[in-house]
């Protein structure tokens, strides 16, 4: 098989980049380790889902996929409310706008029967020539590629194959996520309470009675909170929380997962690049992560049609180069706004300007909103 790209990883990420060259005439093929065939959607809300931006929706539009999203499940708020856990300081943006999505939901609109999907398999063997990369595969395939596309995730073993490097801290904080029935409405309101150990966040999901929450604390607490039963997790919950929800009820299994910051050292090598959290990982408290890897996507598919238009070859590193420099900054920028946000004296001092000042409060939100869109 000869294709112009490889896309290692078939996540959210890696099917969006696959999707977008496809639509643009190169020929791509995704590899996973993973079969990438889900299960139909099923009644119950799936765990794990992300904040999406005014952009990423543009983006599913472009790629025809965004009304198929819409006639399966998706949340959507209109406001967004931050707070301290012991009340001494808060804000609210009224103007805010953005969608909590099921992972699975936008995982099973990306799909597209008209890219070749290999999967399960591993890549054995990766050998360069002065015009291709050459993958032997698990299953005994053989494939020439002009680039490999690297989105298989923060443990990405093509940004350890190019040796591209990697920056590396951990939070010491694990996410507990899970889904939570509430007695009172959400109101389409995406709520944020910065506890002592972390940010407690409840998304509001496509039903009115319905969240998910996204709840940081320390390794060992969170280790804890799976441990408890349903009632004792609901009370820790309601303790935490309170009843601006009224009560809380979990519903489903609830998953964790540890948080830690990475930043790849480069993002491309001659025929390689890296999209999505193989090239970057942040701090979820402000739900970007799945939005900077659709920007990625986005981008190298834009810099791979100046290429061709100017008959480059896609794999060069004077192509690569032009996405790195597009991207790396832009995503440093965010990493470590995550990370300022993340302390709280600086955000209590923030959050009382911003409240306290109109035209601080609406300079941020017209902020927001440009950079969304």
């Amino acid at each position: 098989m000869k294709v112009d790209a490889v896309i290692v990883g078939g996540g959210l990420v890696g099917l969006a980049t696959a999707r977008l060259l496809s639509q643009n005439g190169f020929q791509v093929c995704v590899l996973d380790v993973h079969p990438c065939t889900p299960s139909p959607l099923s009644e119950s809300y799936e765990p794990r889902v992300s904040a999406i931006t005014l952009s990423s929706v543009k983006l599913f539009q472009e790629l025809g996929v965004w009304e198929k999203m819409q006639q399966m499940r998706v949340g959507e708020f209109t406001q967004i409310k931050i707070w301290e856990g012991d009340n001494t300081a808060s804000v609210s943006f009224d103007s805010a706008h953005g969608y909590i999505i099921e992972n699975k939901v936008m995982q099973l609109a990306l799909l597209d029967s008209n890219i070749e999907i290999i999967a399960p398999v591993v890549i054995n063997n990766i050998t360069k020539s002065k015009d291709n990369l050459s993958l032997s595969l698990s299953n005994n395939q053989i494939i020439e590629t002009k680039t490999i596309i690297g989105a298989d995730g923060a443990n990405s073993k093509i940004r350890e194959w190019a040796e591209l490097g990697l920056v590396e801290k951990s939070y010491d904080q694990s996410a507990l996520v899970a889904t939570i029935h509430t007695t009172l409405p959400h109101d389409h309101i995406a709520r944020q309470r910065f506890l002592s150990e972390g940010p407690l966040a409840f998304l509001p999901l496509s039903q009115e009675n319905h969240c998910s929450i996204v709840w940081t604390n320390k390794p060992e607490t969170t280790q804890h909170l799976l441990k408890l039963s349903s009632s004792e997790f609901n009370s820790e919950l309601e303790k935490y929380w309170g009843k601006e929800l009224g009560e809380l009820k979990v519903v489903g299994e609830r998953f964790a997962f540890n948080l830690t910051k990475k930043h790849a050292e480069h993002y491309v090598k001659e025929r390689v690049v890296l999209v999505g959290d193989a090239a970057h990982t942040i701090h979820p408290l402000a739900g970007q992560g799945v939005n900077l890897g659709f920007l990625d996507a986005k981008v190298l598919c834009t810099t791979f049609i100046q290429a061709r238009s100017e008959n480059r070859d896609i794999g060069l590193m004077h192509t690569l180069r032009r996405y790195e420099r597009a991207r790396k900054g832009d995503n440093l920028i965010v990493q470590k706004l995550m990370d300022v946000f993340n302390s709280a004296t600086i955000r209590k001092c923030g959050m009382k300007l911003v409240s306290n000042f109109d035209f601080l409060k609406n300079s941020m939100q017209l902020w927001m909103t440009q950079r969304e869109k």
